[in-house]
Order: structure tokens, then sequence, then C-alpha cells
């Protein structure tokens, strides 16, 4: 499963530099994109939180307006209609919450070394994390 992550970062940095930096040819790049699509809807379906956290990714992108080019905007439209059809079950309250601690990572990125990594949604989703499982374990 980590592998098919990875495989979805490296995919979506190289749709990113293709049309950003120049570094790869856009057709490919497209091509690339819509694989990347298949691969998140795919991944959205196997659990509840993946699903939410992926989606969290995708509004916290449009809302920081780093959507910016033809493919990604392709597959975006494509996955939130995706999931608008199929009735994908997602945590509402933690979507809402990760979107905007995304669309923050995505604004101040560029502001230091720290926040290079984008630390802040890692961040929350590990404290949200712990702090369900810390739940369980009082039961």
């Amino acid at each position: 499963m980590i592998a098919l992550f990875v495989l979805l970062g490296i995919g979506l940095k190289f749709v990113d530099d293709a049309f950003d930096r120049n570094l790869y040819s856009k057709k490919i790049a497209t091509i690339f994109a819509f694989l990347v699509c298949i691969l998140w809807i795919s991944l959205s379906f196997t659990n509840i939180y993946i699903g939410t956290i992926l989606t969290a990714v995708l509004l916290g992108s449009l809302l920081a307006g780093k959507i910016d080019n033809s493919a990604f905007q392709a597959t975006a439209g494509l996955v939130l209609l995706f999931f608008f059809f199929s009735g994908i079950t997602l945590h509402f309250a933690l979507l809402a919450f990760l979107t905007l601690v995304a669309a923050l990572d995505e604004w101040v990125h560029d502001k230091s070394v720290i926040f290079k990594f984008r630390p802040l949604l890692k961040l929350a989703v590990l404290c949200n994390t712990c702090f369900s499982y810390s739940r369980l374990l009082c039961l």
C-alpha cells in the first residue's frame, strides 16, 4: 500500500514539473495525470480515512490556487465528479479540518525551510491518528 502512495506522489511531482518547469513532455505528463487520477480514486475507496485525507489534499490545493495547469484541472475535476456521483463515504468534519490545514500548508510552504516539506498536514493527520487511537484505549 505504501508503494502506491509513493507512486501517487511521484506521479504528481512529474506532472507538476512537466507543466511548471518544462522538464518533461507535457503530452506524457497528461497521460500520467490521468493514471494518477485512477490511482487516486482507487486509493480513496480503500478506506474512509484515506479517501478523506486525499480529498482534503485536493480541496486544499484548490483553495490555495495550486491546481494551475490543464492536466491538474482536468484530473481534479474528474476526481471530484467521480466522488460526487459515486457516493464515496468521507469523514466530513475531518475533511473540513484537513482541507484548511492542507491549504495553509500550500500558502506557507515558500515562507521558510521548515515549511518547505509541508509539515502541517502531516502533523494534523498524526495528531488525529494518535487522538483516535488514545480514545480507543480508554474504552
